[in-house]
């Protein structure tokens, strides 16, 4: 893998993070009162033709990615009922004792590009003014309570991450004190984690009329919003649209961030 397809790779992951958790407000709509629910345990999951990060259609991609790094069947948005929402990104299984070794293979100086990585101006710039204190507990040593500030906010977390093992320690206090990430990040982490990225919030389905008359229907996410607090914007809306079979398809698009994410409706096999 040349080292501009891994910058690719390391790309989706960062922007399929950062939809998550990116404020979004749905402009220049008339909002109607009526809102709604799917059924219960509707599933949807990246679709890969409907993907794109500044300007770069991400589909070849991201199939590469699923099948190295990904546990497809734990990957997945599933909407519930009772207006809440899970989704989750999960790796497979062996991937964090595998990956080194899989990379060096192609000739990516894993320990290179990831000592690179430099995150002082994303903290000051975006992570800080979102959540409050994050900095300062990933200074201490406390990656667990800076996550759980973004959990509480936005339902957001990374799970599976020992925190009493010492590599994972050693590599938070590195992060904590240089605002970078250590080169040998990879080989602090147990061979056997497997991490999962996931999302527990509210949503609600609003039938909609643009300012030209064009009518969606969208799917709003956030706990306040989904509440009816109309003072709070969404912090992510999908379009969601069904073709003639009756396949769900939905998808957001960040302008500022030229990010476009598509899921599709799982089908009960």
């Amino acid at each position: 893998m040349k080292n501009s397809n891994m910058k690719k790779v390391i790309v989706i992951a960062l922007a399929l993070a950062l939809t998550a958790c990116c404020l979004f407000a749905f402009a220049a709509c008339d909002v109607k009162d009526g809102r709604y629910f799917f059924e219960d345990g509707t599933r949807f999951k990246i679709d890969p033709n409907n993907l794109r990060v500044m300007g770069m259609e991400l589909g070849d991609i991201f199939g590469l990615v699923s099948n190295l790094a990904l546990n497809t069947d734990e990957t997945y948005f599933e909407f519930n009922s009772d207006g809440t929402l899970h989704a989750q990104l999960t790796t497979k299984d062996g991937l964090i004792g595998t990956l080194p070794s899989l990379l060096n293979s192609f000739d990516v100086d894993l320990d290179s590009m990831l000592g690179s990585v430099d995150l002082a101006e994303g903290l000051a710039t975006y992570v800080e003014p979102m959540f409050p204190g994050f900095t300062a507990y990933l200074e201490a040593g406390d990656l667990e309570s800076s996550l759980a500030l973004v959990e509480r906010s936005i339902g957001l977390n990374i799970k599976g991450l020992d925190y009493e093992d010492e590599g994972i320690k050693e590599a938070v206090k590195y992060v904590g004190e240089n605002k970078r990430l250590p080169g040998d990040l990879l080989d602090k982490i147990p061979a056997d984690t497997v991490l999962q990225l996931t999302l527990d919030t509210h949503y609600l389905i609003r039938d909609i009329v643009g300012e030209d008359g064009t009518p969606y229907t969208a799917i709003y996410l956030g706990n306040d919003v989904a509440n009816r607090n109309t003072a709070t914007n969404p912090f992510c809306v999908f379009t969601l649209t069904e073709n003639e079979a009756g396949v769900m398809s939905a998808e957001m698009v960040i302008e500022f961030l030229n990010v476009r994410l598509g899921i599709v409706q799982q089908l009960a096999e």
